[in-house]
């Protein structure tokens, strides 16, 4: 969520409470009635997206609720000599929330605020447990599709007008960007959402129709999760654990295409790291979409002038003269970001990033053939590559059959709410390479150590946490190419 202090409005004044209300005057208290609350149809757009997304109860005979005396107020509440009460900020927001109720379908009218409509979307998308919301412009409507486990639930699809779709979509811009004119890239924004603040991410793209929006839900980061309580077997981790703790330098990567949990991957590694040994850790990221205690992260900022922009390559030099223990870059993206990984790498430091291919042998072909990295880089930097897939995990309610486990085709009350019955969410499949430094480190025959994704096809299908249908498919992604 942007800071208070830095939120600006056309043709508004935006003054601290304290510096205008005589304290003294302030009244805390202790319960609201609700039927003194303000019939929010009645209210300006303008004003109902300041209530709802500060956090502030307007009520009847001119009197609001705010959480502190130090909230920066607009012009319009201070102008008519209001009285104020303050609360405590998670009984003002149940009772806005109050406001959104839950429907199968979503039903919006013509005089729906925009930003009502917007938390009653993200409402559903958490009680479905999605994590992400694609919606998408069609020539004669607006679909809302709903991501659950990598899968759309074409059953809770909803469908919305173009003109009530544009209101949504200049919502989510304004309160994801400093800058309207930055709409086509990603932003953050945090709202009150079923009980607690919940952070997302936008991305925005033009289409032939419209445009295409999607929103991903990002949960508060567990700093007790370890790579064991992500699912990762045993063998993988002790591999994971010897590219990052074993070399002095080095790149290692961790691969795989979007929705892979290659973010999750890394974030657990990081702190694992920090909270194990005390590293200094620096990232540079675009945008920082989990913070972690204690790892210096750093926001890529390419806006204003260009001779100001923080951009990956410029904060890896400054990264390089602090002597950190790891430097982690968010993802390599083009050729010139790949070498100044490289040089940061060879100048010494251990240095940990993403990238989007299929398996090993594809992440050095993209090196090779799409970065323009030359074979002797490789051979002296890398040290690591992990590539991973989400799999379908099998349900408690799995059947035995004569091969192995199988999938319980009429499920059980855990699942049977899933997208697909008879599995309950989803486990990383993996493959993961320590090279050597030195001559032809990328020739499998040469790895230090090596765990395949027909190895983790068959720990996993052996220990009763897949079906063979997800058996042959992991082993399938050992021959993917980028």
């Amino acid at each position: 969520m942007r800071r208070r202090d830095n939120v600006r409005q056309d043709n508004e004044i935006w003054i601290k409470l304290s510096d205008r209300v005589n304290i003294n005057k302030i009244i805390h208290i202790d319960n609201i009635d609700p039927e003194e609350i303000v019939n929010f149809n009645e209210l300006s757009d303008e004003h109902y997206n300041y209530f709802i997304q500060y956090s502030v109860l307007p009520l009847k005979n001119n009197t609001y609720v705010l959480d502190s005396i130090y909230t920066r107020v607009p012009k319009f509440i201070l102008e008519t000599n209001p009285r104020i009460y303050i609360w405590e900020k998670n009984r003002i927001n149940k009772l806005l929330e109050e406001k959104i109720k839950k429907n199968s379908k979503l039903v919006f009218s013509k005089e729906t605020k925009s930003l009502e409509a917007i938390k009653k979307i993200l409402a559903k998308m958490e009680s479905l447990s999605a994590s992400d919301i694609t919606i998408s412009w069609r020539r004669s409507n607006v679909v809302i599709s709903y991501a659950v486990f990598g899968r759309n639930i074409k059953e809770e699809e909803d469908f919305i007008e173009i003109e009530f779709a544009e209101k949504i979509r200049m919502s989510l811009i304004n309160i994801s960007y400093e800058n309207p004119a930055d709409k086509l890239i990603d932003g953050k924004f945090a709202l009150y959402i079923l009980n607690g603040i919940r952070e997302y991410r936008l991305s925005v793209i033009k289409t032939i129709a419209g445009f295409s929006m999607v929103i991903r839900s990002y949960q508060k980061f567990n700093e007790n999760m370890t790579l064991n309580d992500l699912n990762y077997l045993e063998k993988p981790r002790s591999i994971i654990k010897n590219i990052i703790e074993k070399n002095s330098y080095g790149v290692f990567l961790v691969t795989g295409p979007t929705g892979s949990g290659k973010t999750t991957t890394i974030y657990t590694i990081l702190n694992e790291q920090f909270k194990k040994n005390n590293l200094k850790i620096k990232t540079a990221e675009d945008p920082v979409e989990i913070e972690i205690n204690g790892v210096d992260q750093c926001q890529i900022n390419e806006k204003g002038e260009e001779k100001n922009h923080i951009t990956y390559i410029n904060l890896l030099k400054s990264f390089m003269r602090q002597r950190p223990d790891i430097i982690a870059i968010g993802e390599i993206r083009d050729s010139e970001v790949a070498k100044t990984t490289i040089e940061a790498a060879l100048t010494g430091h251990r240095v940990i990033s993403t990238l989007h291919t299929n398996n090993i042998n594809s992440t050095f072909t993209r090196l090779t053939e799409n970065l323009d990295i030359g074979i002797d880089r490789i051979e002296d930097s890398l040290s690591g590559v992990l590539s991973q897939r989400l799999v379908d995990k099998l349900c408690l309610c799995k059947i035995k059959g004569k091969e192995g486990f199988e999938h319980n085709e009429k499920g059980c009350k855990i699942c049977n709410k899933n997208s697909l019955v008879g599995y309950d969410g989803q486990i990383p499949a993996v493959e993961v390479a320590r090279l050597k430094k030195g001559n032809k480190n990328y020739i499998k025959e040469n790895y230090i150590e090596y765990y395949s994704y027909s190895d983790s096809a068959r720990e996993l299908f052996e220990s009763g946490l897949i079906d063979k249908r997800t058996k042959k498919l992991i082993e399938s992604f050992q021959w993917f190419f980028t």
